[in-house]
């Protein structure tokens, strides 16, 4: 069972040990949610990695783009005379201005992307997810060691009931031949008694 906590408009929800009785459904209760928190930080990983790749696919397309239009701008590919005009301009005009949006355009994008820090926060997630992934190892091989401890634990305990069991029907035994080796004696006796009275 799970408390859901209000914290800043913001929910978050924590486990409530008290609910459970051992220390098994305790473990079983960390794993779950360790294996939750997992996923969410794998998904919030992809996410992030979505944003930064819709971020850097314009600006290696864009810079391309501006690389081979500046060169045919810069060169003698075009000239002046034998250009069609584009409105009021030239040809060799107009990549140039266009040239110089895209390269803005690349410097925005470029800036944009450094604010976000996309890199940071997906090395985060990461991280955090490689750490969760080996603590959920961790408690795995804990619950697999622990239950072959507790069957070691209930074999030792049913081996000295048995042993237990059988100290006691040799006791019983023992007690039981005392009393027969007792009554025999005795019938020894009343024979042996009997023996005399009729003699005398």
């Amino acid at each position: 069972r799970l408390n859901t906590t209000t914290n800043n408009n913001m929910k978050t929800k924590l486990v409530d040990f008290d609910s459970y009785e051992t220390d098994a459904e305790k473990l079983s209760a960390i794993l779950k949610v360790a294996d939750v928190e997992l996923q969410k930080h794998a998904l919030t990983s992809e996410y992030y990695t979505l944003r930064k790749y819709s971020i850097l696919v314009p600006i290696i397309i864009l810079s391309l783009f501006v690389a081979m239009a500046g060169f045919i701008a810069a060169s003698n590919i075009i000239t002046a005379t034998s250009t069609p005009r584009v409105g009021d301009s030239t040809m060799q005009e107009f990549l140039t201005l266009l040239v110089a949006s895209c390269g803005f355009l690349v410097l925005l994008l470029t800036l944009l992307g450094n604010q976000l820090d996309y890199n940071s926060k997906i090395k985060f997630h990461n991280g955090a997810q490689d750490d969760l992934m080996a603590l959920c190892e961790k408690m795995r091989m804990y619950r697999v060691e622990r239950a072959m401890d507790e069957r070691v634990v209930e074999e030792e305990m049913a081996e000295v009931r048995r042993k237990e069991m059988e100290m006691g029907e040799l006791d019983l035994g023992d007690t039981e031949s005392e009393e027969s080796e007792m009554e025999d004696y005795d019938v020894m006796e009343e024979d042996e008694r009997i023996l005399l009275d009729e003699e005398q």
